[in-house]
């Protein structure tokens, strides 16, 4: 959720979007949420089964934070055109990741208690929602890069974790 939330003042502090380029960076957001969620899922389902979908997910979603860590730093600092292209992966593996974390949670509960399960994850998504914009707002008055390395650290301690034999 700090994505969706950081990026719009993000992009409007520091690399000057207009109103115009601010809402078509969010719009482009939107179509591949819609393209994730839609075809990406079924497309992957063909080849994957769900912990592999997920792990390639986790993949992804740090590729593209790799991308916006290029984006800040050195010679690309503050390149528009890798964060136009880093929103791509970003979004469209943060919703497959959901589904697969959706799937997770039905699959290790009985069928009468699937609504429970489903309503309680809503909950919890929604707090992560409200608590990703105060933090997003505290990251971004400290400093813009550290947002998108916390991101990029949590993403690879979850992959470590994953592949660390405990994880398993």
């Amino acid at each position: 959720g700090t994505f969706y939330q950081f990026m719009p003042p993000f992009l409007k502090t520091y690399l000057h979007f207009n109103d115009d380029k601010l809402s078509l960076y969010i719009g482009m957001i939107s179509f591949w949420l819609l393209i994730g969620s839609s075809i990406g899922i079924k497309w992957l389902q063909r080849f994957f089964n769900t912990p592999n979908i997920l792990i390639t997910s986790l993949f992804a979603l740090t590729f593209g934070y790799t991308i916006i860590l290029f984006a800040l730093c050195g010679d690309n600092a503050y390149n528009e055109t890798l964060f136009w292209l880093s929103a791509i992966p970003i979004a469209m593996v943060d919703v497959i990741s959901f589904v697969c974390i959706s799937t997770y949670y039905s699959n290790v509960v009985p069928r009468s208690a699937q609504g429970s399960v489903m309503g309680f994850c809503l909950i919890i998504r929604s707090l992560a929602w409200g608590a990703s914009s105060v933090l997003g707002g505290f990251f971004i008055s400290l400093s813009p890069f550290l947002l998108f390395f916390i991101a990029f650290l949590f993403l690879a301690l979850t992959l470590l974790m994953i592949y660390h034999p405990y994880g398993q």
